[in-house]
């Protein structure tokens, strides 16, 4: 199970709990590779799906705090999250047309990477203008 834990706190309570929700659909796909699930194309389809839907509600979300402030990188920032939809939609192509190289393995290592990189090396820096420390 991948676990969060303070290190991927933002100082937001708000998006350290959508953060947390995030790391709970990972564990779901997680949960599947010890099933029969792993491998089904429906399923992983479904979870995909799960995890767009949630991802973007959550780009949203932080892209409103951030843009309300002097933060630097915010079209930086930006493209990387329409950089991962986009991963998530080209996953979600891949299960939707049946190519079985995709499964829940790959799915889970490539999400927690990108997860817990961007929050470590992208979402962390703009803490000090959501929380007010940087106006």
């Amino acid at each position: 199970m991948i676990e969060w834990t303070p290190r991927f706190s933002v100082s937001d309570a708000t998006i350290d709990t959508q953060h947390q929700k995030l790391f709970s659909i990972m564990n779901d796909i997680i949960e599947a590779m010890k099933t029969s699930k792993a491998d089904d194309r429906a399923f992983i389809s479904e979870i995909l799906k799960r995890l767009l839907e949630y991802t973007e509600y959550h780009f949203h979300e932080e892209e409103i705090k951030f843009n309300a402030t002097t933060y630097p990188r915010k079209a930086e920032h930006i493209r990387a999250h329409k950089e991962f939809i986009k991963k998530i939609k080209e996953m979600i192509a891949q299960k939707d047309k049946g190519i079985p190289s995709l499964n829940a393995i790959q799915i889970s290592n490539l999400t927690y990477s990108w997860l817990s990189n961007h929050i470590l090396n992208f979402d962390k820096t703009y803490t000090d203008y959501i929380t007010g420390k940087i106006k």
